[in-house]
Parts: C-alpha cells; structure tokens; sequence
C-alpha cells in the first residue's frame, strides 16, 4: 500500500508503506500536528495551486470527504476559522457544512462573505459568460449559499435579513435583487422557524436596520411585507401543530380506552372511575 503522507510540495508520497503502517520509512515519523497541517494546507487552502472555488474535480471532493469520514483527519473548530473569509473559500466552507464536518455560526466571518457571494451571483449569474457546465455549477453553489447560510435554521434566516441592513445601503442592485429573492424563501424552513420568534425579536431586526440608516430604502417592505409574512407563518405553523395533536390525542384516547383493555381492568375488579 501507498505512503499516506503529502510531501513538504504537497505532492501524495509515492513510496510503499512500513508493514503494518499507514506511512513510509521516511514519513512513519510524521507527528498528527504536520500531517493536518499539509492536508489541510492542500485540500482546504489549495495551496498546490488547486482551491476549490465553484468548479471543483470529484476526485478531490471524494478524497476530503472519505479522510474526514474515516478519521484520518479531524478538522476542530478552530480549523475551520482558519479558512480565509474570502470568494475562493466559500464552496469549501459548504462541503463541510453540508456533510456535518463544520455547523452554521462556526465561521461567521465566511458567512458574511458566502452572503456577499449570493448577492453577485444573483445580479450576474442571467448574464454569466461560459459553458453550460459552469453555469451549472454556479446554480450549485447559489442553491447552496441558499440552503446552509440563509434558510437552514431560524437563525440563519435572522441574521441574513440583518446582513441585508448594511448590504442593501447605497446599493440599488442589492434592493432590487432582495424584493424579488426573500419572498421565495418566506416559506422555507428557516422562515417557519424564525416565525416562532418573539415580536419583539423580530423587531429588532428594523431597530438594527434603522441605526444603520434611519431612511433605509427597504425598511417599507420590511416592516409592511416580510415581517408581517412571517409571523402569518407562525399561525399557520401553530394550527398546523394543533391539528397534528389533536390527531395525536384522539388516537391516544383510542388506544387507552379500547373495549378490551376497558374490559381487563373491570373484570380485574377495577372501578371505571379509577382507570
């Protein structure tokens, strides 16, 4: 079996293993530290010249995941805060978060910059040049910007319509782009989510827009549409819920007061009023 070790140009060694090891005669000595070191300086930096960026080879998403996967690399969070909160590194980010390896809110700082990206790719992505396979894959990585940094949980649906505060200021693409995107995602399951939050929760979010900019040019939608759009959500959620217990109840009751468990417990002697 092949060495498992990167070389100091990050190149997979080529020589054959110690019998019984995973690594060479000249790597077996390899300390935990430098191996994570170079892994991580070559598949998650790209620091052999390859990062990931939106047009990555399967090749290499399969050799990230299968090292996680095995425990031949474990990434902490203090890793994952390494990754410089830049373009380039944004689909890096989303692999790990999408296959559980890093959770929202690890790295706020590449969030900011994947929401700075979705912004881009929603103005120009109608009028991106290139191959079919390319604009494919920035569609990937719109839908996924979508999914893991703006509707995964409540959570991330709030802090994105805070990121929208400062975004949208001086910005008239941003607005234009905004009034048309968030009523798409009002029914996703971060919406659903942030729709159990307090009115006064809620509201801070226009009191932060506001501090930003007392005239801020989307806080009519804000206020008069998205704000009220939710929390209409939480009482569709909630009737939803009522019905599911209702249901919940009624099969309950079904099952508790059956005729023959009835039945058990009077010929046990029991009263019906003590059942």
């Amino acid at each position: 079996m092949s060495c498992c070790a990167l070389t100091n140009s990050l190149h997979q060694c080529r020589n054959w293993t110690v019998i019984g090891q995973d690594f060479c005669h000249a790597h077996k000595s390899m300390t935990p530290s430098l191996i994570k070191e170079r892994w991580v300086k070559k598949y998650i930096l790209g620091e052999n010249g390859n990062p990931l960026y939106t047009i990555v080879s399967l090749a290499k998403k399969d050799k990230i995941l299968s090292d996680l996967n095995s425990g031949f690399i474990k990434l902490t969070k203090r890793d994952i805060q390494k990754i410089p909160a830049r373009d380039p590194f944004v689909d890096i980010y989303l692999l790990l978060i999408e296959h559980n390896f890093a959770h929202f809110g690890d790295h706020p700082k590449m969030e900011v910059a994947g929401l700075w990206l979705h912004q881009i790719l929603i103005h120009h992505f109608p009028f991106a040049d290139g191959s079919d396979y390319r604009r494919n894959k920035l569609t990937t990585l719109k839908r996924k910007l979508e999914q893991y940094l703006i509707t995964s949980s409540g959570h991330s649906f709030y802090k994105f319509l805070q990121f929208l505060g400062k975004a949208a200021i001086g910005r008239t693409n941003v607005q234009e782009n905004m009034v048309l995107f968030v009523p798409t995602v009002l029914d996703s399951n971060g919406a659903k989510e942030l729709s159990w939050y307090s009115y006064s929760e809620l509201d801070s979010i226009r009191q932060e827009w506001i501090k930003r900019k007392e005239d801020h040019p989307l806080l009519p939608v804000l206020v008069e549409r998205w704000l009220p759009d939710i929390k209409e959500l939480y009482h569709t959620e909630k009737a939803i819920q009522r019905i599911k217990m209702d249901q919940c109840k009624e099969e309950i009751m079904m099952n508790r007061w059956h005729p023959t468990r009835v039945e058990k417990y009077l010929n046990m002697g029991i009263d019906a009023f003590d059942m």
